[in-house]
């Protein structure tokens, strides 16, 4: 519709001065020769064969940013980029990104460019070149990676249908300039080629007035009809569409969860990995589709989720949760998962501990009545709407924006992103229209009150002095295991440990495993220990490396007594090989910490990254990573002081580690 608009406006002004000479010169014939001629030259001059242009976020938000669009015509799309505008004129940015993915899906070639290693809080400008044509210059910003800076983020789901309250609400995104938008799904009604080109041409009314793209940030709703919808239309970061992003340093860690899959297993194993891992956010946030009590009778509950995951969000302090497609509005008190007396469909509130909850939809889909509220409600409604929300260190402010009236709005500027503008319409029920989630102030130690000691007779201090020496006695007698270290060296794996007494009959097995759990350990060595009163010491070097080509090997001693008894000192765990034979990554003064691979065939990439004792601390998923080179980013500020082994393991076979020291 653009398109035709344009080219009729464009002939119109341009055959404008011909047509009085029209009338007197040139017959009829030679008019349609005339227009055909502008019709078949007018878009090759004006037009760039790519269109639908979306920012995304789904790596570090402070030094990436995908751009994808629609290549419908022309071949060899570049990204050319800088932190300055140079116009169309190639050679003046300074850097360039050819594409790293291509999806034919919905009667669309969707490409995707991948920006690395950006600066953190920065505008930069770019534009597409392909081997027909120029787009025009636009430009995104990175979110900040301090804490300290305040974040603005647009909040909602379920624009399908009606493609005016669609582009309401997308009118606002532009006008209120948020740091991103988190999209809880359900773009369209049937997920078909149509469709989904209508929605991608509305997504560009949230382009600024100054062509600025706001990034968003999208989960998996219902009339998605499969995870690969997001993947192709998004290039989600990984097959399952859960995913987790830190945004602003250690100030919100976003959740991205996929409703339309098992809720528990993989995904909840995940989610609890995740949250203990970036346990120091200051805020927790989580977006996702089915709404687990949702406040229309015409939407069942969704027990399997309060299973897996409500309890989680209190556990770890999910300070607020945005659901959708029940399409329509509600907040929630705090509120903590719990069947105790007084609780309604198993939430009772907890104004200190418990997570607010927010939704459920309303970006164009057909509304539905608010008409399940329960007594932890703080409001309820039915309307098209969105949240938009305020994040710093001390608080988060939830806003509800009616979107009717969207082309009222006066538009932000960038130094103004957190003033309310004029004629917005904010929700005002008799609740307030803020809700306001403050941080919760750790408690004061009490002042420990010093008493002085009771002097006790000398008789019962002989007493314990009686006690304590006949108990040693005894123990004489028994097998007491003491210290137990492993230590790897450039030639092998040094396995020591003492004995502090042992009696005559006991057999030691050494054992190995690579992983803590205890049934996968196995017997490589057995000693028959010596009977003594005293310290006895014991060594022996492994030279088998490594368990099934882990990066950590676990060993354990099992003491066989001889009454038959079993003794199992702790487990221990070391390299298979030393820190020094891994690449080490240089992060003094850095902000993120970079890995580099390269990949001689398309490959599914697996990032873990291990602790010194060999616990997961962190996992990232990368599917169908093409040929050739790539970077990947850390947060430096998620990791405490120590060393980290990170692996980087691909389908076909592909494996390298690295390590970093976080000092």
């Amino acid at each position: 519709m653009f398109y035709n608009n344009f080219v009729v406006t464009y002939i119109r002004i341009l055959t404008k001065p011909f047509k009085q000479r029209m009338k007197m010169k040139m017959n009829e014939r030679k008019k349609q020769y005339y227009i055909a001629y502008i019709l078949l030259i007018v878009p090759c001059l004006l037009f760039s064969k790519n269109n639908k242009y979306r920012a995304i976020w789904n790596d570090d938000p402070a030094t990436t940013m995908t751009i994808g669009w629609n290549q419908y015509s022309g071949a060899g799309a570049v990204v050319y980029y800088g932190i300055k505008n140079h116009g169309q004129n190639v050679s003046a940015y300074s850097y360039s990104k050819k594409v790293d993915r291509k999806e034919q899906f919905r009667d669309m070639n969707n490409e995707f460019a991948r920006l690395k290693n950006l600066k953190p809080d920065t505008k930069y400008y770019f534009f597409i070149k392909d081997s027909e044509s120029k787009s025009k210059v636009f430009w995104f910003r990175t979110a900040p990676n301090t804490s300290d800076k305040r974040l603005s983020i647009i909040a909602g789901g379920d624009s399908r249908n009606h493609r005016e309250g669609r582009q309401n609400a997308n009118r606002l995104v532009a006008k209120l300039r948020p740091h991103c938008v988190m999209f809880g799904g359900d773009m369209t009604s049937n997920d078909n080629s149509r469709q989904w080109k209508e929605w991608l041409n509305d997504w560009q009314l949230t382009i600024t007035s100054d062509n600025q793209l706001i990034p968003i940030i999208p989960a998996r709703g219902n009339h998605e009809y499969s995870n690969g919808t997001i993947m192709k239309i998004f290039d989600a970061p990984n097959a399952n569409v859960y995913y987790g992003l830190t945004i602003g340093g250690n100030l919100l860690r976003a959740y991205t969860l996929n409703s339309l899959i098992a809720p528990g297993g993989n995904q909840s194993k995940w989610l609890e990995l995740d949250l203990k891992i970036n346990k120091n956010a200051i805020w927790k946030m989580a977006q996702y589709h089915h709404p687990i009590r949702p406040h229309t009778s015409r939407k069942s509950e969704k027990q399997k989720q309060y299973s897996n995951w409500a309890n989680l969000f209190y556990k770890y302090q999910v300070q607020l949760v945005v659901e959708c497609d029940a399409h329509v509005c509600k907040t929630t008190y705090p509120i903590r998962p719990s069947y105790e007396k007084g609780h309604v469909e198993g939430f009772i509130r907890d104004d200190k501990k418990g997570t607010v909850y927010v939704g459920e939809g309303c970006w164009g889909a057909p509304l539905r009545p608010n008409n399940d509220d329960k007594n932890w409600t703080r409001s309820s409604g039915s309307f098209n709407q969105i949240k938009w929300i305020w994040v710093d260190k001390e608080k988060i402010e939830i806003r509800t924006v009616k979107t009717n009236n969207a082309k009222m709005v006066r538009a932000l500027s960038m130094a103004n992103i957190f003033k309310v503008p004029k004629n917005i319409n904010l929700w005002k029920p008799k609740t307030g229209s803020v809700v306001r989630i403050f941080k919760k102030k750790k408690p004061k130690r009490k002042q420990e009150i010093v008493k002085k000691p009771i002097k006790q007779k000398q008789k019962t201090n002989k007493a314990k002095e009686r006690k304590i020496s006949k108990a040693y006695t005894k123990r004489k007698n028994k097998f007491v295991l003491g210290d137990f270290k492993v230590k790897t060296t450039t030639e092998n794996i040094e396995v020591k440990w003492l004995i502090n007494s042992c009696p005559n009959g006991v057999v030691c097995e050494v054992q190995r495993s690579g992983s803590r759990q205890k049934h996968h350990f196995k017997t490589f060595a057995t000693i028959n220990l010596k009977g003594s009163k005293g310290l006895a010491s014991y060594e022996l070097e492994d030279d088998n490396r490594g368990v099934g080509g882990k990066p950590f090997v676990y060993y354990r001693l099992k003491n066989k007594l001889p009454n038959g008894k079993i003794n199992y000192s702790k487990i221990q765990v070391t390299l298979t090989k030393p820190w020094t034979s891994h690449e080490k990554i240089t992060t003094a003064g850095a902000t993120s910490i970079y890995l580099e691979y390269t990949l001689t065939d398309i490959s599914d990439i697996t990032i873990n990254v291990f602790n010194e004792k060999g616990g997961l601390t962190d996992q990232k998923n990368y599917p169908n990573q093409v040929m050739g080179s790539h970077i990947r980013t850390l947060t430096k500020a998620s990791y405490k002081r120590g060393k980290y082994l990170v692996e980087i393991r691909g389908s076909t076979g592909f494996l390298k580690y690295l390590w970093f020291e976080q000092k």
